[in-house]
């Protein structure tokens, strides 16, 4: 399944989100190529701490909640 797929093409129809979506993830442990890694806030940590660690592991997207500031993701230039 395409990322596009999951939120709706006319909201992203740009190239980059023809990212073909593996599985789903809020443990970046456990993220491989494809993945998406939901970096959520929980009641013991932060999963924004570890959005270097998903990308690292080939995360093909990073879902964040609303309050999360775009600064947190990064410049993400260098990936798919």
């Amino acid at each position: 399944m395409l990322l596009k797929d999951l939120t709706g093409e006319q909201v992203l129809a740009a190239p980059e989100f023809e990212v073909e979506i593996a599985g789903l993830s809020a443990d970046s442990r456990t993220v491989t190529d494809g993945f998406v890694f939901a970096a959520l806030k929980g009641a013991r940590t932060d999963g924004t701490r570890f959005i270097e660690a998903a990308r690292a592991s080939g995360a093909g997207a990073i879902l964040v909640g609303q309050d999360t500031p775009l600064a947190v993701l990064g410049d993400g230039a260098d990936r798919r």
